[in-house]
């Protein structure tokens, strides 16, 4: 109830609990004053499941008010005069327990009679007549005129570090979380790197080596230098192979008289008009044309190999070099 009035200071938070006590007071006691029973609400719904299970016992009398209840797996003496019985729950509450209904209704009476007075609605109306006056405002309040030598202070707290707790301190047999949320007391921490019991991530020391950082940066350079190493050579062996299985890059004849429009195409008399094109009568307009006779002669040097798989370098027609 006083939860969102602890961070307030400390006369708006006296002055917000002063108003709900007293409108708190109010609604209890009008509400008393509506109910038409003579045991309070709580009292009575305890009482109706004390009697449906106060039926599996059987009460055999002793005298007038002593008899002995049992069920054939419990067995209890109860004294009707002293309110007592001997599983002292009738005794610590002030309720009839289940087996001192059991004898109430074997000697004709109601358990309401035998309740304590404090369950009673008279009881309650006491409690809340009492009421909490109302006040002014402050600016109303009425000025003596003495003033204290010296105002008072406000003690010297020592603030401790984090975020104010809101919630107050519960008791050893409340329920710490709701019902929907999970508790995590009494509970192994497991470590989410190892997936080991007893630390966390933060203290685990799985994978820790006596390295300095240059020497971890120096060997995961060479790591990465021979993955490199490797890959290059995996490459020469591929094209290798390539060699020696007869792949050979396709190159166009002088003879042929086609008419493919893709870039470097070869053609007998063609126009030679893309870049790089092969012609048996070029015209020598595009730059690194070269003729047919010449790819021909350099096509039968590949027939005969040499085991390269890289394509021969074609000689320049009417360049400056060689």
């Amino acid at each position: 109830m006083i939860l969102p009035a602890r961070d307030k200071p400390i006369l708006s938070m006296l002055e917000w609990i002063r108003v709900r006590l007293m409108t708190r007071l109010h609604t209890k006691r009008i509400g008393m004053e509506k109910y038409g029973g003579s045991v309070c609400s709580n009292v009575q719904n305890k009482l109706k499941k004390l009697k449906m299970k106060s039926r599996s016992f059987s009460a055999m009398p002793s005298g007038r008010f002593k008899y002995e209840v049992d069920n054939y797996y419990e067995r209890h003496v109860v004294d009707l005069t002293k309110k007592k019985c001997t599983c002292r729950i009738w005794d610590l509450t002030g309720i009839p327990c289940k087996h001192g209904v059991a004898a109430i209704y074997k000697n004709l009476e109601h358990p309401e009679d035998y309740l304590h007075d404090c369950y009673l609605k008279e009881a309650y109306l006491n409690v809340y007549n009492v009421i909490i006056h109302p006040m002014p405002g402050q600016d109303e309040w009425i000025k003596t005129g003495h003033l204290p030598p010296q105002p008072p202070q406000p003690p010297h707290v020592l603030r401790p570090p984090g975020r104010p707790k809101k919630l107050r301190r519960k008791d050893s047999d409340e329920p710490r979380n709701p019902p929907y949320k999970e508790s995590r007391m009494n509970r192994q921490i497991k470590c989410g790197k190892c997936n080991k019991v007893g630390h966390n991530l933060r203290s685990c020391n799985a994978g820790i080596t006596g390295e300095t950082p240059w020497q971890r940066r120096q060997r995961l350079k060479q790591q990465k230098t021979l993955v490199s190493v490797r890959d290059s050579i995996a490459r020469g062996a591929g094209s290798v192979v390539q060699a020696r299985a007869g792949v050979q890059p396709v190159v166009g004849s002088g003879a042929s008289r086609g008419s493919d429009a893709s870039r470097g195409s070869t053609s007998g008399q063609a126009s030679g008009a893309g870049k790089g094109s092969i012609s048996g009568q070029a015209s020598g307009a595009s730059r690194g044309s070269t003729s047919g006779a010449a790819i021909q002669n350099v096509g039968e040097t590949r027939t005969k190999g040499s085991g390269s798989s890289r394509p021969p370098k074609l000689p320049v027609v009417g360049g400056k070099g060689k």
